[in-house]
């Protein structure tokens, strides 16, 4: 279980993830791609995000602190790490965190003025996400607009992802979530 786990060493448990990472660097892929342009993109959350994330980081402070008092730093990784990722998930939409949650975010706004400048200009867009729900949020929108897109995902067989790849590179559909 989780405490067998915690308890193996860092060389256990990479030998043992090691059949499942991939990773290929650019040179190793294609040599004709075109250099990487990057621009990094700020947005301020809403009032109504600014106010529960506030909320959600106050209650991690608190129950953190209670519960190192009580454990060790060691057995509330989980906890605090969990708390991270809510907090990220608050940045990102709301809707993530809080089910049923009416409001917009200001990242995913902006995010759908980045895309409507990308359609205008003519640009392909990959979107990449952490959170399948975020990407489901993004694709009910632009279903919404008419807009279609290609979708991949863990859950998306092997045997379909290439041909996925290969029609996003001959179909007229400009996004491409993964």
């Amino acid at each position: 279980g989780l405490q067998a786990y915690s308890e193996l060493r860092r060389t256990a448990i990479a030998r043992r993830v090691r059949p499942f990472l991939l990773r290929r660097m650019k040179e190793e892929v294609l040599l004709e791609l075109p250099t990487k342009n990057e621009s990094v993109a700020f947005s301020e959350l809403l009032l109504e995000q600014k106010e529960l994330y506030a909320a959600v980081l106050a209650k991690l402070r608190v129950d953190t602190l209670r519960h190192l008092d009580q454990e060790t730093f060691r057995k509330n990784r989980i906890r605090i790490l969990a708390g991270i990722t809510r907090l990220r998930q608050i940045c990102c939409h709301p809707g993530l965190f809080v089910d049923g949650y009416k409001g917009s975010s200001a990242k995913f706004k902006q995010l759908l003025d980045i895309l409507e400048e990308c359609r205008l200009s003519g640009r392909r867009v990959l979107i990449f996400s952490q959170f399948t729900k975020m990407l489901d949020l993004i694709g009910r929108e632009l279903v919404q607009r008419g807009e279609p897109y290609f979708y991949l995902d863990g859950k998306t067989a092997s045997e379909d992802r290439v041909a996925i790849c290969n029609r996003f590179t001959v179909d007229v559909r400009d996004l491409f979530f993964i």
